[in-house]
């Protein structure tokens, strides 16, 4: 079954305005719909990082070429929002790769003229790296991932993921923008965040805080959050940034 299309922009839009009680003075309301929208789209973009949103889940296969360790990353990919890279062995088994390269790795590889099973990744400058390199040509890198939510723009253009989430959190801001008290509406939104982590418990849904898969580091299981957001605020930990 399709997933169900998300708000539009304007869709989203209009919502706000009525949870915030403007829905009823129609054109009037136009000035303040590009603040309206940067409240949608940094909404997207807190609530983006905490989940692996299935909306957003990708595969993609990057062919490999024998002896050559570097490729194209997906444009849509963050680094740490890759949940498994594996490549297909010589009888058919697939191996997961681990992230991480380190330059004892480039050492010992760099008279490594025949080629093998790639068993680590690394990302650098926008290229993917592999190591060892590919013995063959038919070999084929599988790359499983959240993608980025593009931003929104156009009236048109639509969320890139739970809408309901967005709008509420949405609400959140810009009823602290406007001095308004916004203590019920983040309660409502972070029963609503709940919820969703329990519907992944049951498999249902999908896990806000963490990961389904992780980000696996030489020697270690690290979450992905870990690696990606650096530097983001959460409102619900930190200032909104609309204060």
């Amino acid at each position: 079954m399709p997933l169900p299309l998300q708000k539009t922009l304007s869709e989203a839009r209009s919502k706000v305005l009525k949870r915030l009680g403007m829905g009823a003075q129609g054109s009037q309301t136009r000035p303040s719909h590009p603040l309206i929208d940067e409240f949608i789209n940094q909404a997207q973009q807190d609530l983006y990082y905490e989940a692996d949103w299935v909306d957003l889940r990708k595969f993609t296969e990057v062919p490999l070429v024998a002896l050559q360790g570097e490729y194209d990353w997906p444009d849509d990919a963050l680094p740490g929002q890759i949940m498994r890279l594996t490549v297909l062995n010589e009888d058919g088994r697939e191996e997961q790769l681990t992230g991480d390269i380190r330059p004892v790795d480039r050492s010992r590889n760099r008279n490594l003229t025949t080629g093998s099973q790639p068993l680590l990744y690394d990302y650098h400058d926008g290229i993917l790296e592999v190591l060892p390199v590919p013995n063959t040509d038919w070999v084929t890198l599988n790359v499983e991932y959240i993608a980025t939510a593009p931003e929104l723009v156009e009236d048109e253009d639509r969320l890139a993921f739970d809408s309901e989430a967005i709008i509420r959190m949405a609400v959140v801001f810009a009823k602290d923008h406007y001095g308004f008290d916004n203590t019920k509406d983040e309660a409502r939104l972070l029963n609503y965040i709940r919820r969703i982590v329990s519907q992944q418990s049951t498999g249902e849904g999908f896990q806000l805080g963490g990961s389904q898969s992780h980000y696996v580091k030489r020697g270690q299981n690290r979450n992905r959050m870990t690696n990606r957001g650096r530097g983001r605020k959460t409102y619900f930990w930190n200032e909104n940034p609309y204060s």
